[in-house]
């Protein structure tokens, strides 16, 4: 289902012209780029306010860290995690750097010229607004 979507996507977006492929460019950079720093942000935030609720247990001395953090590491549980964990992150980092081939993606921006400088142009505007 999602390969018929992207073909139909790809020949709409073939058959525009260097303006049309520019000005979608444009708005995908600015959209893509609103939303990446929008969660950055937001990802930023959570880590800061874990970090501090963690010191703040940690100095009161609600939260024994050395005794939970080696019960969570002996516990079966957790290497079972970390197992699964493990397997998702090595399967997540294949799909990344096969999709963002530097090769793949250079070939992408020299046979795309407008829409590459269109989404850089809509990056910029997200970032400055």
């Amino acid at each position: 289902m999602a390969e018929g979507v992207v073909a139909t996507v790809q020949d709409k977006f073939s058959s525009l012209g260097p303006k049309g492929k520019a000005a979608v460019g444009a708005a995908a950079g600015f959209v893509t780029t609103r939303i990446v720093l929008g969660s950055a942000l937001t990802a930023i935030k959570v880590g800061a306010i874990a970090v501090i609720l963690a010191e703040v247990l940690h100095r009161t001395g609600v939260l024994d860290v050395k005794e939970t953090a080696e019960t969570i590491q002996n516990s079966d549980l957790a290497q079972k995690i970390k197992a699964s964990c493990g397997n998702w992150i090595v399967g997540f980092r294949a799909q990344v750097r096969r999709r963002l081939n530097p090769i793949n993606l250079q070939e992408l921006f020299e046979k795309e010229k407008m829409a590459t400088l269109g989404a850089a142009g809509g990056a910029v505007v997200a970032c400055l607004l």
